[in-house]
């Protein structure tokens, strides 16, 4: 009976979530302040917030750590510590038996006019049309939800926050736990409805940019454009695939290649841009990193008033100033050699992109504007190229945290890629189908070959 009943209060507790309490207060303390520790160390983009006071925020998580009542909540507060420097690459991952968050089928674009939903699951067809506008959610404005609920735990650049956080975040929460939106909808201007997170998912109702293919596509369209979709850089198949093309892109007039929502990878695009560009030798990437030199920084400390007048010096060394506060940087540079035998395309190039073209995707992109080849066309890329640092986190997790500013060629400091033409759907365009960014590209081009540019 004994063994039965402790079976029986086992099986209760673990139900109750009591399993998932396994991380001890030092290992939280320990994860927070290695967290801590490696960002401070590494990361580049200070800089970008410079209203952060990077050690005081450290020390008013420890309570935040402590107060955690299990290891779901100990890495809410981490993602929350983490999103406050505002970067795509610098994140948390917890482990999978940790993570608990789901998914509405709601697919979210913000225009002009508003948030609106361009895409939903089947299920949800009915209930929530297509063109709906998000009114509120659970009785607040959508963006003042945003600021409230989903921003603090999501790390995202500045510029493109609210886009990603309505398309991809906006109605993310535990399972089982419920919402309440209010719409607006061409038939009811005022409805509300309470849907659940079930964590189960269907078939997409629209829009035309989920439908973009994940991987490596190719086709011909009207008047002899190329059109390139490259939806990751995750594996080298698909360059192969790019190579294997090569010759019917020379029978083209102009080509497109489209990045939008391409997330990167690996940065393959060095071995795109040699057919793009004459030279036999080209920079492919350059990045800012940061030098931390031990003796140097204890000269610097010198240069510090506080430190001097501590130790009854007078202040000293200031040229060392930036190795003690962490403000100094090496310039890193590398470079492809175009292999002479491959094929030059000297065809007019149009690369579409936006606000979900990150990572290695816009390595590709630094390359493209090295090389000066290419017109981009869309929204602004996300910000976010860079090699992130792993660092194991207690109870299975990992850090992701950025180790380096991007640099062009011409010493321009990278923080994203405008388009060259800046075009936005409009809601009429997500419900239509309209793809207005493609178009767009057709129409350069277009006008490209005809005045033989």
């Amino acid at each position: 009976m004994k063994a039965v009943f402790f079976v029986i209060m086992f099986t209760f507790f673990t139900f109750l979530g009591f399993a998932q309490n396994e991380i001890s207060n030092n290992d939280k303390i320990y994860g927070l302040s290695l967290l801590w520790k490696e960002i401070d160390y590494n990361f580049p983009y200070f800089d970008r917030v410079p209203e952060l006071n990077w050690d005081s925020l450290y020390l008013s998580y420890i309570p935040k750590i402590l107060n955690t009542e299990n290891d779901v909540s100990y890495y809410n507060v981490l993602d929350e510590f983490i999103a406050n420097l505002h970067e795509g690459h610098t994140r948390i991952i917890r482990p999978q038996k940790l993570d608990k968050k789901t998914y509405l089928q709601i697919y979210c674009n913000i225009t002009d006019a508003g948030i609106f939903v361009t895409g939903v699951g089947e299920s949800l067809k009915d209930s929530i049309p297509i063109g709906s506008q998000i009114l509120e959610i659970d009785d607040l404005d959508p963006f003042t939800y945003m600021d409230k609920k989903v921003l603090p735990f999501i790390s995202v650049n500045d510029h493109v926050k609210y886009v990603k956080a309505a398309n991809v975040d906006l109605f993310a929460g535990e399972k089982g736990t419920r919402v309440k939106i209010k719409i607006k909808t061409l038939k009811n201007p005022n409805k509300t409805v309470i849907l659940e997170r079930t964590g189960e998912y269907g078939k997409w109702v629209g829009p035309y940019d989920i439908k973009l293919a994940d991987g490596f596509s190719f086709k011909r369209l009207d008047n002899d454009i190329a059109y390139i979709r490259f939806g990751s850089f995750t594996s080298y198949k698909f360059i192969e695939e790019f190579f294997a093309i090569i010759d019917e892109l020379e029978d083209c007039k102009g080509i497109i290649i489209d990045l939008r929502g391409n997330y990167g990878g690996t940065s393959y695009g060095d071995k795109i841009c040699e057919f793009f560009t004459k030279k036999e030798k080209f920079e492919s990437f350059a990045c800012l990193t940061r030098i931390n030199n031990a003796y140097l920084k204890a000269l610097g400390a010198y240069s510090d008033s506080l430190v001097a007048n501590a130790i009854n010096v007078t202040p000293r060394y200031q040229k060392y100033s930036g190795y003690y506060v962490g403000n100094e940087f090496k310039l890193q540079e590398f470079f492809s050699e175009k292999d002479t035998l491959k094929t030059y395309l000297d065809q007019p190039l149009v690369v579409l992109i936006n606000e979900f073209t990150a990572s290695a995707a816009e390595t590709f992109l630094i390359t493209l504007k090295n090389i000066n080849r290419g017109i981009f066309v869309g929204t602004p890329s996300s910000g976010s190229s860079c090699q992130p640092l792993v660092v194991l986190l207690p109870g299975g997790g990992q850090a992701r945290i950025c180790t380096q500013k991007a640099v062009f060629a011409d010493g321009e400091l990278f923080n994203y890629i405008p388009p060259d033409f800046e075009i936005k759907p409009s809601v009429q365009d997500y419900i239509s189908e309209n793809d207005v960014v493609l178009n767009k590209g057709i129409e350069i081009l277009l006008d490209l070959v005809k005045s033989g540019n």
